[in-house]
Protein backbone atom coordinates (compact mmCIF):
# COMPACT_ATOMS: atom_id res chain seq x y z
CA UNK A 1 0.00 0.00 0.00
CA UNK A 2 2.71 2.01 1.02
CA UNK A 3 4.07 1.47 -2.48
CA UNK A 4 1.29 2.35 -4.23
CA UNK A 5 0.63 5.68 -2.43
CA UNK A 6 4.50 6.61 -3.42
CA UNK A 7 3.76 5.58 -6.99
CA UNK A 8 0.52 7.93 -7.22
CA UNK A 9 2.46 10.77 -5.41
CA UNK A 10 5.03 10.61 -8.11
CA UNK A 11 3.04 11.07 -10.77
CA UNK A 12 0.89 14.24 -9.08
CA UNK A 13 4.92 15.92 -8.56
CA UNK A 14 5.57 14.70 -12.44
CA UNK A 15 2.21 16.41 -13.50
CA UNK A 16 2.64 19.44 -11.72
CA UNK A 17 6.30 19.80 -13.48
CA UNK A 18 4.82 19.29 -16.41
CA UNK A 19 2.22 22.26 -15.80
CA UNK A 20 4.26 24.02 -14.43
CA UNK A 21 6.80 23.88 -17.83
CA UNK A 22 3.91 25.26 -20.28
CA UNK A 23 5.38 27.87 -21.96
CA UNK A 24 3.54 31.42 -21.30
CA UNK A 25 1.42 32.60 -24.29
CA UNK A 26 3.34 34.90 -26.62
CA UNK A 27 2.14 38.92 -26.61
CA UNK A 28 0.16 39.91 -29.18
CA UNK A 29 1.63 41.83 -32.25
CA UNK A 30 0.96 45.02 -33.09
CA UNK A 31 0.45 44.57 -37.13
CA UNK A 32 1.76 47.03 -39.32
CA UNK A 33 0.08 47.28 -42.69
CA UNK A 34 1.53 49.59 -45.83
CA UNK A 35 -0.21 52.78 -44.78
CA UNK A 36 0.01 56.56 -43.25
CA UNK A 37 0.39 56.75 -39.45
CA UNK A 38 0.28 59.33 -37.34
CA UNK A 39 2.30 59.57 -33.82
CA UNK A 40 4.39 61.79 -31.66
CA UNK A 41 3.79 63.82 -28.30
CA UNK A 42 0.74 65.57 -29.13
CA UNK A 43 -0.96 61.76 -29.24
CA UNK A 44 -1.08 58.54 -27.03
CA UNK A 45 1.12 57.02 -29.48
CA UNK A 46 4.81 57.20 -29.34
CA UNK A 47 6.09 55.25 -32.38
CA UNK A 48 4.28 53.67 -35.79
CA UNK A 49 1.33 51.86 -34.19
CA UNK A 50 -2.22 50.29 -36.21
CA UNK A 51 -4.25 52.63 -33.73
CA UNK A 52 -2.43 55.43 -35.80
CA UNK A 53 -3.36 54.27 -38.72
CA UNK A 54 -5.09 55.93 -41.37
CA UNK A 55 -8.10 55.05 -43.49
CA UNK A 56 -8.72 55.29 -47.00
CA UNK A 57 -10.13 58.30 -48.30
CA UNK A 58 -13.59 58.39 -49.81
CA UNK A 59 -13.75 61.48 -52.24
CA UNK A 60 -17.23 63.17 -51.78
CA UNK A 61 -17.22 64.72 -55.46
CA UNK A 62 -17.26 61.31 -56.92
CA UNK A 63 -19.88 59.41 -55.21
CA UNK A 64 -17.66 58.97 -51.89
CA UNK A 65 -14.97 56.55 -54.26
CA UNK A 66 -11.55 55.76 -52.73
CA UNK A 67 -8.98 57.76 -54.10
CA UNK A 68 -5.82 56.53 -54.55
CA UNK A 69 -3.18 58.35 -51.95
CA UNK A 70 -5.97 60.16 -49.64
CA UNK A 71 -5.85 59.35 -46.40
CA UNK A 72 -8.09 60.44 -43.31
CA UNK A 73 -8.11 59.63 -39.79
CA UNK A 74 -9.83 61.66 -36.83
CA UNK A 75 -7.18 61.91 -33.66
CA UNK A 76 -6.99 63.94 -30.77
CA UNK A 77 -4.20 66.31 -30.45
CA UNK A 78 -2.67 67.93 -27.54
CA UNK A 79 -1.70 71.60 -28.26
CA UNK A 80 1.82 73.13 -28.89
CA UNK A 81 3.34 69.38 -28.77
CA UNK A 82 4.98 67.76 -32.23
CA UNK A 83 3.85 65.25 -33.95
CA UNK A 84 4.66 63.62 -37.27
CA UNK A 85 2.91 61.69 -40.38
CA UNK A 86 4.48 57.98 -41.58
CA UNK A 87 4.70 56.57 -44.50
CA UNK A 88 5.13 52.69 -44.01
CA UNK A 89 6.13 50.75 -47.96
CA UNK A 90 6.78 47.08 -47.05
CA UNK A 91 10.11 47.51 -44.43
CA UNK A 92 10.78 51.41 -45.32
CA UNK A 93 9.50 53.82 -43.22
CA UNK A 94 9.20 57.24 -44.06
CA UNK A 95 8.62 60.12 -41.51
CA UNK A 96 7.16 63.20 -42.79
CA UNK A 97 6.85 66.95 -41.53
CA UNK A 98 5.51 70.15 -42.84
CA UNK A 99 7.43 71.69 -45.78
CA UNK A 100 7.43 75.48 -44.32
CA UNK A 101 4.77 76.97 -42.46
CA UNK A 102 1.30 75.45 -42.98
CA UNK A 103 -1.24 78.42 -44.42
CA UNK A 104 -4.41 79.03 -42.05
CA UNK A 105 -7.61 78.55 -44.48
CA UNK A 106 -10.38 80.55 -43.07
CA UNK A 107 -13.88 78.35 -44.51
CA UNK A 108 -16.47 79.87 -45.55
CA UNK A 109 -19.27 77.39 -46.81
CA UNK A 110 -19.39 77.59 -50.65
CA UNK A 111 -20.82 74.55 -52.34
CA UNK A 112 -22.21 73.26 -48.97
CA UNK A 113 -18.47 72.55 -47.34
CA UNK A 114 -17.88 73.68 -44.01
CA UNK A 115 -18.21 77.07 -42.25
CA UNK A 116 -16.14 78.55 -40.29
CA UNK A 117 -13.29 76.42 -39.78
CA UNK A 118 -9.54 77.64 -39.52
CA UNK A 119 -7.97 74.93 -41.30
CA UNK A 120 -3.79 74.44 -41.29
CA UNK A 121 -2.97 73.18 -44.44
CA UNK A 122 0.41 72.76 -46.69
CA UNK A 123 2.57 70.76 -48.44
CA UNK A 124 4.84 68.33 -46.45
CA UNK A 125 8.04 66.79 -46.81
CA UNK A 126 10.74 63.87 -45.38
CA UNK A 127 12.38 64.97 -42.14
CA UNK A 128 10.37 68.60 -41.79
CA UNK A 129 9.39 70.75 -39.18
CA UNK A 130 6.99 68.64 -36.75
CA UNK A 131 3.88 69.67 -36.64
CA UNK A 132 1.57 71.01 -34.16
CA UNK A 133 -1.95 72.41 -33.23
CA UNK A 134 -2.27 75.30 -31.08
CA UNK A 135 -5.64 73.98 -29.33
CA UNK A 136 -6.39 70.78 -27.82
CA UNK A 137 -9.39 68.53 -29.25
CA UNK A 138 -10.21 66.38 -32.23
CA UNK A 139 -8.88 66.89 -35.51
CA UNK A 140 -9.84 65.53 -38.83
CA UNK A 141 -6.21 65.18 -40.32
CA UNK A 142 -6.32 64.39 -44.36
CA UNK A 143 -3.16 63.37 -46.55
CA UNK A 144 -3.57 63.53 -50.40
CA UNK A 145 -0.04 62.00 -51.50
CA UNK A 146 0.10 62.87 -54.70
CA UNK A 147 0.25 66.61 -54.41
CA UNK A 148 2.40 65.88 -51.06
CA UNK A 149 -0.88 67.40 -49.12
CA UNK A 150 -1.67 67.67 -45.39
CA UNK A 151 -4.49 69.45 -44.02
CA UNK A 152 -5.19 69.38 -39.87
CA UNK A 153 -9.27 69.98 -40.04
CA UNK A 154 -11.07 71.37 -36.54
CA UNK A 155 -13.68 69.02 -36.06
CA UNK A 156 -17.32 71.00 -34.04
CA UNK A 157 -19.97 68.36 -33.98
CA UNK A 158 -23.60 69.35 -34.57
CA UNK A 159 -27.12 67.81 -35.59
CA UNK A 160 -28.56 68.88 -38.56
CA UNK A 161 -32.33 68.20 -39.10
CA UNK A 162 -33.37 67.39 -35.53
CA UNK A 163 -32.79 69.61 -32.69
CA UNK A 164 -31.62 70.24 -28.69
CA UNK A 165 -32.81 73.00 -26.60
CA UNK A 166 -29.57 74.40 -26.62
CA UNK A 167 -27.69 77.71 -26.46
CA UNK A 168 -24.73 76.15 -28.46
CA UNK A 169 -26.45 76.00 -31.46
CA UNK A 170 -27.03 72.16 -31.43
CA UNK A 171 -23.45 71.97 -31.10
CA UNK A 172 -21.86 69.02 -29.30
CA UNK A 173 -20.20 69.39 -26.25
CA UNK A 174 -17.18 66.84 -24.18
CA UNK A 175 -19.48 64.96 -21.53
CA UNK A 176 -16.71 64.72 -19.57
CA UNK A 177 -15.09 68.52 -19.91
CA UNK A 178 -11.67 67.19 -20.33
CA UNK A 179 -9.57 66.24 -22.83
CA UNK A 180 -8.07 62.66 -23.36
CA UNK A 181 -6.07 61.47 -26.09
CA UNK A 182 -7.05 57.57 -25.69
CA UNK A 183 -11.88 58.53 -26.18
CA UNK A 184 -13.62 61.04 -25.70
CA UNK A 185 -17.50 61.32 -25.81
CA UNK A 186 -19.19 64.24 -26.98
CA UNK A 187 -23.26 64.56 -26.45
CA UNK A 188 -26.07 66.80 -26.61
CA UNK A 189 -29.18 66.15 -24.59
CA UNK A 190 -32.81 66.51 -24.88
CA UNK A 191 -32.79 66.00 -28.49
CA UNK A 192 -36.60 66.14 -30.09
CA UNK A 193 -36.15 63.52 -32.94
CA UNK A 194 -39.33 64.67 -34.91
CA UNK A 195 -37.82 64.48 -38.37
CA UNK A 196 -38.07 62.00 -41.18
CA UNK A 197 -34.19 61.59 -40.86
CA UNK A 198 -31.28 63.39 -39.97
CA UNK A 199 -26.77 63.04 -39.93
CA UNK A 200 -24.32 64.52 -38.12
CA UNK A 201 -22.07 67.27 -39.62
CA UNK A 202 -18.93 69.75 -38.89
CA UNK A 203 -19.12 73.40 -39.02
CA UNK A 204 -22.63 73.13 -40.58
CA UNK A 205 -21.54 71.84 -44.01
CA UNK A 206 -20.66 68.67 -45.23
CA UNK A 207 -17.44 69.01 -46.97
CA UNK A 208 -13.47 70.36 -47.23
CA UNK A 209 -11.84 70.99 -50.77
CA UNK A 210 -8.38 68.98 -50.01
CA UNK A 211 -7.59 70.03 -54.14
CA UNK A 212 -9.62 71.89 -56.32
CA UNK A 213 -7.43 70.88 -59.25
CA UNK A 214 -8.17 67.35 -59.39
CA UNK A 215 -11.61 67.35 -57.63
CA UNK A 216 -11.32 65.66 -54.05
CA UNK A 217 -13.33 66.79 -51.54
CA UNK A 218 -13.69 64.86 -47.73
CA UNK A 219 -16.91 64.55 -46.23
CA UNK A 220 -17.53 66.54 -42.75
CA UNK A 221 -20.30 64.07 -41.93
CA UNK A 222 -21.77 60.65 -40.87
CA UNK A 223 -24.09 59.11 -41.99
CA UNK A 224 -25.52 55.88 -41.71
CA UNK A 225 -23.08 52.73 -41.91
CA UNK A 226 -24.11 50.59 -45.33
CA UNK A 227 -26.42 47.67 -44.78
CA UNK A 228 -26.83 48.25 -40.77
CA UNK A 229 -30.07 49.36 -39.48
CA UNK A 230 -29.31 52.00 -36.88
CA UNK A 231 -30.67 51.70 -33.68
CA UNK A 232 -32.18 54.15 -31.08
CA UNK A 233 -32.13 51.93 -27.95
CA UNK A 234 -28.71 52.50 -26.36
CA UNK A 235 -26.75 50.53 -28.43
CA UNK A 236 -23.52 51.54 -30.48
CA UNK A 237 -23.87 52.22 -34.10
CA UNK A 238 -21.25 52.50 -36.51
CA UNK A 239 -21.03 55.77 -38.41
CA UNK A 240 -20.02 56.13 -42.28
CA UNK A 241 -18.44 59.50 -43.90
CA UNK A 242 -20.75 60.54 -46.13
CA UNK A 243 -23.09 57.83 -45.16
CA UNK A 244 -26.80 57.73 -46.23
CA UNK A 245 -28.93 59.85 -44.02
CA UNK A 246 -30.26 58.15 -40.58
CA UNK A 247 -33.73 57.24 -40.88
CA UNK A 248 -36.42 57.78 -37.77
CA UNK A 249 -39.33 55.44 -37.94
CA UNK A 250 -42.27 56.42 -36.10
CA UNK A 251 -41.76 54.16 -33.53
CA UNK A 252 -38.42 56.01 -33.07
CA UNK A 253 -39.98 59.53 -32.85
CA UNK A 254 -39.14 60.66 -28.84
CA UNK A 255 -36.75 62.62 -27.13
CA UNK A 256 -33.27 61.37 -26.65
CA UNK A 257 -29.41 61.81 -25.38
CA UNK A 258 -27.35 61.65 -28.31
CA UNK A 259 -23.86 60.93 -28.57
CA UNK A 260 -20.67 60.73 -30.80
CA UNK A 261 -17.86 58.53 -29.20
CA UNK A 262 -14.32 58.66 -30.40
CA UNK A 263 -11.70 55.97 -29.85
CA UNK A 264 -8.21 55.99 -30.71
CA UNK A 265 -7.99 53.21 -33.50
CA UNK A 266 -7.27 52.39 -36.48
CA UNK A 267 -9.34 54.13 -38.98
CA UNK A 268 -11.28 56.66 -38.00
CA UNK A 269 -13.06 56.17 -34.65
CA UNK A 270 -16.04 57.59 -34.09
CA UNK A 271 -19.36 55.81 -33.16
CA UNK A 272 -22.54 56.90 -31.59
CA UNK A 273 -25.27 55.75 -29.31
CA UNK A 274 -29.15 57.63 -28.46
CA UNK A 275 -30.31 56.97 -25.50
CA UNK A 276 -34.31 57.73 -25.02
CA UNK A 277 -35.20 59.97 -22.16
CA UNK A 278 -38.89 61.07 -22.87
CA UNK A 279 -41.37 60.82 -25.84
CA UNK A 280 -43.41 63.98 -28.05
CA UNK A 281 -46.11 64.88 -29.39
CA UNK A 282 -47.16 63.62 -33.00
CA UNK A 283 -48.12 65.91 -35.42
CA UNK A 284 -52.00 65.84 -36.61
CA UNK A 285 -51.04 65.08 -40.50
CA UNK A 286 -54.02 67.70 -41.61
CA UNK A 287 -51.57 70.59 -40.17
CA UNK A 288 -48.32 69.35 -42.18
CA UNK A 289 -47.25 71.51 -45.23
CA UNK A 290 -45.16 69.20 -47.56
CA UNK A 291 -43.76 69.81 -50.99
CA UNK A 292 -41.72 69.27 -53.86
CA UNK A 293 -38.75 71.52 -54.57
CA UNK A 294 -35.95 71.58 -57.05
CA UNK A 295 -35.52 72.32 -60.79
CA UNK A 296 -37.58 69.64 -61.84
CA UNK A 297 -40.80 72.57 -60.37
CA UNK A 298 -38.58 75.07 -61.19
CA UNK A 299 -36.19 75.73 -58.50
CA UNK A 300 -34.39 74.82 -55.45
CA UNK A 301 -36.20 78.21 -53.79
CA UNK A 302 -39.43 77.81 -53.66
CA UNK A 303 -42.02 74.88 -52.84
CA UNK A 304 -44.70 73.59 -55.06
CA UNK A 305 -47.21 72.21 -51.83
CA UNK A 306 -49.18 69.29 -51.41
CA UNK A 307 -53.02 69.79 -50.66
CA UNK A 308 -54.21 66.97 -47.81
CA UNK A 309 -56.95 64.80 -48.78
CA UNK A 310 -58.93 65.41 -46.24
CA UNK A 311 -59.92 62.41 -43.82
CA UNK A 312 -56.51 60.11 -44.67
CA UNK A 313 -53.82 59.72 -42.70
CA UNK A 314 -50.76 61.45 -43.99
CA UNK A 315 -51.81 61.66 -47.72
CA UNK A 316 -50.98 64.56 -50.21
CA UNK A 317 -51.93 65.72 -53.79
CA UNK A 318 -50.62 67.69 -56.44
CA UNK A 319 -52.38 67.87 -59.40
CA UNK A 320 -51.93 68.80 -62.80
CA UNK A 321 -47.97 69.46 -62.13
CA UNK A 322 -45.36 69.40 -64.83
CA UNK A 323 -41.95 67.97 -64.10
CA UNK A 324 -38.91 68.89 -65.74
CA UNK A 325 -36.10 66.26 -66.71
CA UNK A 326 -34.50 67.00 -63.39
CA UNK A 327 -34.16 66.52 -59.92
CA UNK A 328 -36.41 67.29 -57.16
CA UNK A 329 -37.39 66.26 -53.18
CA UNK A 330 -40.27 66.63 -51.08
CA UNK A 331 -39.75 68.63 -48.07
CA UNK A 332 -41.57 70.43 -45.46
CA UNK A 333 -42.66 73.74 -46.99
CA UNK A 334 -39.83 76.55 -46.21
CA UNK A 335 -37.24 74.03 -44.53
CA UNK A 336 -34.81 71.19 -44.50
CA UNK A 337 -35.12 70.15 -40.58
CA UNK A 338 -38.07 68.19 -40.81
CA UNK A 339 -39.48 66.09 -43.50
CA UNK A 340 -36.74 65.46 -46.28
CA UNK A 341 -37.49 62.93 -48.86
CA UNK A 342 -34.81 61.87 -51.57
CA UNK A 343 -35.10 58.92 -53.91
CA UNK A 344 -33.86 56.13 -51.30
CA UNK A 345 -36.43 57.70 -48.59
CA UNK A 346 -39.81 56.77 -51.21
CA UNK A 347 -41.48 54.11 -53.15
CA UNK A 348 -41.99 55.32 -56.21
CA UNK A 349 -45.20 53.98 -58.20
CA UNK A 350 -47.30 54.87 -61.03
CA UNK A 351 -45.30 55.57 -63.76
CA UNK A 352 -41.96 54.59 -62.01
CA UNK A 353 -39.79 53.87 -64.47
CA UNK A 354 -39.19 57.82 -65.47
CA UNK A 355 -37.64 58.23 -62.03
CA UNK A 356 -33.98 57.49 -61.00
CA UNK A 357 -31.15 58.05 -58.31
CA UNK A 358 -29.49 61.19 -59.26
CA UNK A 359 -26.84 61.87 -55.67
CA UNK A 360 -29.99 61.38 -53.23
CA UNK A 361 -32.31 63.19 -55.37
CA UNK A 362 -35.57 61.82 -57.35
CA UNK A 363 -34.77 62.50 -60.73
CA UNK A 364 -37.19 62.80 -63.65
CA UNK A 365 -36.04 61.09 -66.87
CA UNK A 366 -38.55 62.51 -69.02
CA UNK A 367 -40.69 65.95 -68.75
CA UNK A 368 -44.34 65.12 -68.39
CA UNK A 369 -47.07 66.27 -67.08
CA UNK A 370 -49.03 64.50 -64.41
CA UNK A 371 -52.73 64.30 -63.52
CA UNK A 372 -52.11 63.51 -59.82
CA UNK A 373 -48.96 63.34 -57.62
CA UNK A 374 -50.02 61.29 -54.70
CA UNK A 375 -47.67 61.36 -51.48
CA UNK A 376 -48.62 58.57 -48.63
CA UNK A 377 -47.36 57.69 -45.31
CA UNK A 378 -48.14 54.18 -44.02
CA UNK A 379 -47.82 54.48 -40.14
CA UNK A 380 -47.48 50.65 -39.28
CA UNK A 381 -44.44 50.79 -41.87
CA UNK A 382 -43.35 54.25 -41.13
CA UNK A 383 -42.86 54.04 -44.99
CA UNK A 384 -43.27 57.00 -47.70
CA UNK A 385 -44.45 56.73 -51.10
CA UNK A 386 -44.66 58.66 -54.09
CA UNK A 387 -47.13 57.65 -56.67
CA UNK A 388 -47.60 59.37 -60.72
CA UNK A 389 -50.52 58.96 -62.60
CA UNK A 390 -50.58 61.15 -66.21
Amino acid sequence: MKKLSFFVATLTLFALGFTSCKPEPEPETDVILDGMYLYGDATALNAVASKGMFAKGLNEADKNAVVPGLWEKYIALEADKDFVIAEVKGTTTIVYGADGVLVNDSTKGEDWSISGAVVKRGSYVANGTKFQVKESGIYHVVVYTPKNLVCIIPVKWRLNSISAPSTGGNVFELSVPAFNKESMSFSLQGVEAKASNFKFQSYDGWKYVIDAADNVKVNCNFGAAKDVTFKFDGTVNQLLPGGSDIAITRANKAIYTVSLDWTLEKGLGFTSKLVKTGNVDLPDPATYSLGLIGAAVGSWDVDVPFTYVPNTSWQYRISNQLLLADGFKVRTVGKWDDINLGYDNVTITGDATNFENDGGNIKCKTETTYTTITLSYDGDTDKWSLDFVK
